[in-house]
This record gives C-alpha cells, structure tokens and sequence, in this order.
C-alpha cells in the first residue's frame, strides 16, 4: 500500500508457466533462427543439384570429339579401336629347348659357340662383342651369369645351382618376383588365352617372357583399350550405329536409360539373355555375323579371357 511509502512491482510470471505467447518463445530457444537457415540452405542445395542432374542429363554435348568426328564425315562405319591392338597374340617370342638364335645368318645353339669361347667369371660389367643388341637394364640382375648358367648356356640357373631349361623360365622369375609370380599362377598377373572352362577347350597361359623382355623386363606404356569382341572393338559384330542422325543421342549419362548409344532394344536382349549359355545356342544371330557357321565357329574359338594384362 502506499501508506507503508514501498514501491510496489508486478509479481514475476515464469517462462513455462506464464501466459501461452511467453511459453512459445521460451520453447523456441537462440538457436532457432540458426536452424531455420539451415532448413533453407539445405533445401537450396538440393534444388540446385537436381536442376544440375537435369541439365547433365538431357543436355547433349555436342563438344565430344567422337561426336563431332560422326557429324563431320557423315560416316556409318567409324573404327574406334585400331584392329592392331585387339590381337591376343604374345608380344614376343621365347626361346626353345635347346634355345637357337640366328648368328651372322646362320641359326645356332647357344653352346655351339660357348663351348669353344669359354667365358669367365664377370666381376664387372664389361661392353659385349656379341649380342650386341641386348640391353641390360634389370635392376640387380646386370651381370649375365647371374640368369645364365655358366658351364652350360642352353640352361638356366637358379639361386641353389639348379639347372632349368628355358621353357621354365617363369621358375626363374619367381626367385626374385615371387609376389607376381603367385599372382601369375593365380592368373590375375598376364593373359590367358582360350578358354576359362578348359572342358570346352584349350587354355593357354602366356609365359613371363612372351609379354617382358627379359633383359629389359620393364613394361612400356600402353593406351587403355577396352577389351577385345565387345561391341566396341568387334567388327563383324559392330553396327553401324553411329550414323550422324544418331549423334544427339551420344549421351554417357543417359546410357542407362536407353542403352548403349541410345539402343534400347539390343539392351533389353542383352538383358533377356544375360543368363543364356552362348556356347550352347544353336542359332547364332544372323545380324551379327555374315551368315556363315564358321565365323560363329571362329569367334567361339578365339574367346579370349582376359586377366590383367
């Protein structure tokens, strides 16, 4: 009252338990302004990578070079992958047992040579008067009777003095290369050609030095290729699928929806027989081969596996 000369004040009301717009301010809390940024943003960004995905998707890029090479030729036929690079063949040829080489035109063993010029012990590396051509660059291994056996030069040496022909040259790599040797044996290192079931026919697995020099073992470069009789690469089974009228449908980000180069019914066949045996159809389909059984035959025959290199 004022008679007692105190100034009164009105009573203090909770947050939680005062009037409803105080208890809607409490609950929202500082941070809800913060939060709400985030809603926004995030929602803004998903708008942006949809419109994105919209964009890559049905936006043709006519600034692919294949593209560009369709339209300008006017060609149906347009080779992608040049035939020399789809041979399964090895790139080199090894050495027979006994091993023979062509010396000043005429073919010889190696010991018809080597049993008359005996060679000493090489302590250090010293320019060759013969095989001349060969260079020597194998890391550790730069002397030649560190491989070759010294007494007998039709064979090779391994770590214990053991004496192995040529044509098990692989042992010898392993004595060094044991991580790719496993590896080879396992057939995830080098080719394998023929076939993966062995009772449908014959299985070859190239040795170390059909693919590597063994002199010089180190690989050179090599442009990635995709593998051979595939649509791509295959010429007797390619379709000329890239005639100019086609080009806008040259799409990567759309092979999904209509196939490989915009096909969408050789997808759905591929699709319909991906569970089929193709050794075991009787009919081979007459678009993708000339017409004849034996080029079926052929393409059967040189089905080629391929495992890493």
């Amino acid at each position: 009252m004022a008679a007692s000369g105190r100034a009164r004040h009105p009573a203090r009301v909770h947050p939680t338990t005062g009037p409803p717009p105080m208890r809607r301010a409490a609950a929202r809390g500082p941070h809800d302004g913060f939060r709400s940024g985030q809603v926004i943003a995030t929602w803004l960004m998903a708008i942006i990578f949809i419109a994105l995905a919209a964009y890559f998707v049905y936006t043709v890029d006519d600034r692919d070079p294949v593209v560009q090479q369709i339209i300008e030729t006017q060609s149906q036929d347009i080779a992608l992958i040049p035939e020399a690079a789809l041979t399964t063949e090895p790139r080199r040829q090894t050495l027979a047992d006994p091993p023979r080489i062509e010396i000043n035109g005429y073919i010889r063993t190696c010991n018809e040579c080597h049993d008359l010029l005996k060679s000493t012990v090489e302590v250090l590396p010293r320019t060759l008067t013969q095989h001349t051509h060969i260079v020597l660059q194998h890391g550790m291994n730069d002397r030649c009777l560190y491989c070759h056996d010294a007494e007998d030069r039709s064979k090779l040496t391994m770590l214990g003095g053991e004496k192995i022909p040529f044509t098990e040259s692989p042992r010898l790599c392993a004595k060094c290369h044991g991580t790719t040797y496993r590896d080879w044996q396992a057939g995830t290192h080098g080719r394998t050609n023929g076939y993966w079931d062995t009772s449908r026919g014959p299985q070859k697995r190239l040795l170390c030095a059909e693919c590597h020099e063994p002199h010089r073992p180190a690989y050179p470069p090599y442009q990635p290729l995709p593998g051979p009789y595939m649509l791509r690469t295959d010429p007797d089974n390619h379709q000329p699928i890239h005639a100019p009228e086609d080009a806008e449908h040259v799409n990567p980000l759309r092979m999904w929806r209509t196939g490989m180069h915009g096909h969408a019914a050789e997808a759905a066949d591929a699709e319909s027989s991906h569970e089929a045996d193709p050794y075991d159809d009787p009919e081979p389909d007459a678009s993708s081969h000339d017409g004849t059984e034996d080029d079926h035959d052929q393409d059967q025959e040189s089905h080629t596996p391929e495992e890493g290199g």
